[in-house]
């Protein structure tokens, strides 16, 4: 393994593109998806920005319409499933690439997955966020549980995933 300066640049690099994804383009993401399903209701809104260490940089998309249950549950609930498949989906591609051997494109492809699971992970965790939202659309405030279990369920996975990521660069 190389050791020195080029080691130490390369995992900054890397800790840079992590950082870009979790914190700007997986809650920009998030809120593009939200802006399009109003946008497909017909429905004004509002935005707020700001940011914090759970969502990173955020912008507050409040619609200005009635919305009925579904579309309300349709809007609260994309944001943070389309993160959770983006994820997956870049999982499966830097395994794939993992396979091919192809280390740049695994380690980036595999950081980047686990960027875009940061949020809705620590936001399951924290108690907050659009999916306790859409617990409570649906009217299943009782079942609220499940969301700390299956955020640490995926935190667990995501650290052990990204402990045998950090092993595999240091080939």
């Amino acid at each position: 393994m190389k050791r020195g300066r080029g080691t130490i640049k390369k995992y900054a690099i890397y800790f840079v593109f992590f950082i870009l994804v979790s914190v700007i383009v997986s809650p920009l993401v998030n809120e593009l998806l939200i802006i399009g399903i109003l946008n497909y209701y017909g429905c004004h809104f509002t935005q707020t920005q700001g940011s914090d260490i759970l969502r990173g940089i955020s912008v507050v998309t409040t619609p200005l319409c009635e919305l009925s249950a579904q579309q309300r549950v349709a809007v609260s609930g994309t944001g943070p499933a389309a993160n959770i498949t983006i994820s997956f989906i870049l999982f499966l591609l830097g395994m794939e690439f993992r396979n091919k051997k192809q280390y740049r494109n695994s380690s980036l492809s595999s950081l980047a997955s686990i960027g875009f699971i940061a949020s809705p992970i620590l936001l399951m965790l924290s108690g907050e966020g659009e999916l306790h939202g859409v617990f409570s659309i649906i009217d299943a405030e009782h079942s609220l549980w499940l969301l700390p279990v299956l955020g640490s369920i995926l935190l667990a996975l995501a650290v052990l995933y990204f402990w045998s990521q950090i092993e595999y660069m240091r080939k």
